[in-house]
């Protein structure tokens, strides 16, 4: 139920009309000629991931609040087109902050079904949309998480305390997280400068094979 319902959430924010809507600053980089369903998008990224339930909430949570950030701006064009890979990216920006040892964009782009450097640049694009601000207070998350249980049976809902991983996001993961988005603009200035190797994802999250590429 919660795939199908926050699948919704995301057509729903997909169709909404924005002020600059006409004049995007922010759109070719996450547009999809022919994207898929976005409530078989929200089920890849469920099943490939690997995640339990809990966890697959929370960073969804997650990624709802900073698709909400962006929103209001118009500064990523939000697009039945282009929220995918807004999803997506999201996705892989809110795990980074939420797990201690967080995938590497090697298994998020298979994850995602994009290619490692369009990874690697849209997923600037959306920090700067953020404003370089990924932090996420722990009153926010629990008015977003009473707001979906309010959806759910008792036995489906979300719980609104992270037993494992820190939900507020503390100074020093924050600046981690800056310094990587830092890089990632030097290496899109440099394209020529050899890559850093990847921090590789835990050894319980099973891999996506190549073959999983899906866009």
């Amino acid at each position: 139920m919660f795939i199908k319902n926050f699948s919704d959430f995301l057509e729903q924010v997909s169709n909404k009309p924005y002020p600059d809507a006409e004049n995007p600053l922010i759109v070719d980089p996450f547009r999809i000629e022919t994207p898929v369903p976005l409530k078989t998008y929200v089920q890849r990224l469920s099943d490939l991931g690997g995640l339990e339930e809990q966890a697959f909430k929370r960073i969804c949570i997650t990624t709802q609040i900073y698709i909400d950030k962006i929103a209001p701006s118009s500064k990523i064009l939000l697009s039945p087109d282009t929220i995918h890979l807004i999803f997506g990216t999201a996705f892989a920006i809110s795990q980074k902050m939420i797990f201690d040892e967080p995938w590497d964009n090697s298994f998020c782009s298979k994850l995602l079904g994009i290619p490692l450097k369009r990874l690697n640049h849209i997923e600037l694009a959306f920090f700067k949309a953020l404003q370089w601000d990924a932090s996420i207070g722990q009153t926010t998350y629990k008015k977003y998480v009473t707001a979906w249980n309010e959806l759910f049976p008792e036995d489906e809902q979300i719980a609104p305390e992270e037993p494992v991983h820190t939900l507020v996001v503390n100074t020093s993961r924050e600046g981690q997280i800056q310094l990587r988005m830092f890089s990632l603009l030097e290496d899109h200035l440099n394209p020529n400068k050899a890559p850093p190797p990847e921090k590789k994802a835990s050894g319980s999250i099973e891999k996506c094979s190549p073959s999983c590429i899906l866009l």
